[in-house]
C-alpha cells in the first residue's frame, strides 16, 4: 500500500448501479476526495457515468486495480462478488471500501482476515452509523444517560417489487445471502453494537410471494442477549406502499430513545422526567458524506473513527445475522 501523503484520496468505483450515485456524490462533494475512474460490466452505463462525473472509464477491474493513481476502490457489485473483489483490491495495494455485506458468510469473511494482504485496509459501508441521529443514540448510550439496556426493538419495513427482483441475484439466496443480509443488515448491525451478542433466539420466517422461492419476505424474532437485555426483530420486503422505514427503540434503566425514518434520520430521547428531544428531518449532509469523511480521515491521517467498520467488525455483523438466520423455528 502506498504510504506517500496526499491532500486527496483518489477513488475508483466498481459497479455503476443503484448504489453508485450516493458514493459518487459523496466523493464529488468532499474536498479531500476525487473520483478517478469507474468500471461496470455494462460498458455503456460506465461510459455515461464517467462523462457525467468527468472521470476515466476503466476497461476492466484489472485495469482499475493497476492504476497507481487510485488509492481506494469502492465496491458496489452483487453480494457474491464482494469477497473476491475485496481480496483483489487489497492485493493490488489499495484500500477496499465495500458495500454491505462484506461477505456472504462469516466463514468467507474470516478468509479475508487471514489474508497476508489484510492490514486494516478493508472498510465496510455501514453509513447509517454516521447519521447525526445514530451518533446521538450511541453517545447517549455510552454516557449512561439511558442506563442499562433492558429492551431493544428493531423494525425494518420495506417494499421490493417485481422489478427489484428481476435482477436474478437478488432472489437467489446463494448470491444475495437472503433478506436479512440484503435489507436488514444496517439495522441489525446497530442492534449488535447496542446490545451485544444473542444468547437465545426464537424466530420465524415466511414467504408470502411464491415467486420468491429462495428468499423470505417476512422475518420475526424474539431475542435474549447475553447481557440480559431482550428484544424483537421484524424485517419485511412485503410492506406495500411503504418504500423504506426503519426504527430502533431502546428502553433503559434510566430512560428510553428511538431512532427511525427513511434512513435513521430522526431521533427521540425521553429522560426520566419525560423530557423529549426530537431531531427531525434529513441532515444537510447525507450519511454517505459523513461516512466518506471518516474514511478520508483514516486514509489521509490515520485518524480512526470508532464507528468505521473494518473487516473484523464487519465479519461480526455478518455472524450476528447468521445467528438470526440459523435460529428459525428453534431455540438456541
Amino acid at each position: 500500500m502506498k504510504q506517500a501523503k496526499r491532500a486527496k484520496t483518489f477513488y475508483g468505483i466498481i459497479g455503476c448501479g443503484e448504489a453508485f450515485r450516493k458514493h459518487a456524490e459523496a466523493i464529488r462533494k468532499n474536498k479531500e476526495s476525487a473520483l478517478a475512474a469507474v468500471f461496470d460490466t455494462d460498458s455503456r452505463r460506465a461510459g455515461i457515468v464517467s462523462k457525467n462525473y468527468g472521470c476515466e472509464k476503466s476497461a476492466s477491474v484489472d485495469a482499475m486495480l493497476a492504476d497507481r493513481g487510485i488509492d481506494a476502490v469502492v465496491i458496489c457489485m452483487p453480494h457474491d462478488t464482494h469477497k473476491d473483489l475485496v481480496l483483489r483490491t487489497i492485493q493490488a495495494g489499495k484500500y477496499a471500501v465495500c458495500e454491505k455485506p462484506l461477505a456472504l458468510s462469516s466463514r468467507e469473511g474470516r478468509a479475508l482476515l487471514q489474508s497476508r494482504y489484510y492490514k486494516q485496509n478493508i472498510i465496510t459501508v455501514f453509513q447509517t452509523r454516521f447519521s447525526p441521529a445514530a451518533r446521538l443514540l450511541f453517545r447517549l448510550l455510552a454516557s449512561g444517560k439511558i442506563g442499562t439496556v433492558l429492551l431493544c426493538n428493531v423494525h425494518v419495513y420495506k417494499y421490493r417489487d417485481r422489478d427489484y427482483f428481476n435482477k436474478r441475484w437478488r432472489s437467489d439466496r446463494g448470491r444475495s445471502g437472503g433478506m436479512l443480509l440484503s435489507q436488514g443488515i444496517h439495522a441489525l448491525d446497530m442492534m449488535r453494537l447496542l446490545c451485544g451478542w444473542p444468547k437465545r433466539i426464537m424466530a420465524i420466517r415466511k414467504n408470502f410471494r411464491p415467486r420468491l422461492k429462495e428468499v423470505e419476505d417476512v422475518y420475526a424474532a424474539a431475542v435474549e442477549f447475553r447481557n440480559g437485555a431482550v428484544g424483537t426483530v421484524t424485517v419485511t420486503t412485503a410492506a406495500k406502499h411503504n418504500r423504506n422505514a426503519h426504527s430502533i427503540f431502546i428502553a433503559g434503566s434510566r430512560g428510553s430513545m428511538e431512532i427511525g425514518g427513511h434512513a435513521f434520520e430522526k431521533i427521540i430521547h425521553r429522560d426520566l422526567r419525560g423530557t423529549r428531544i426530537c431531531l427531525a428531518g434529513f441532515p444537510e449532509r447525507s450519511d454517505h458524506e459523513f461516512f466518506l469523511s471518516a474514511v478520508n480521515d483514516f486514509i489521509l491521517r490515520k485518524k480512526r473513527d470508532p464507528l468505521l467498520s473494518f473487516a473484523e467488525d464487519a465479519v461480526r455483523s455478518v455472524a450476528f445475522v447468521e445467528e438470526l438466520q440459523h435460529a428459525l423455528g428453534q431455540k438456541h
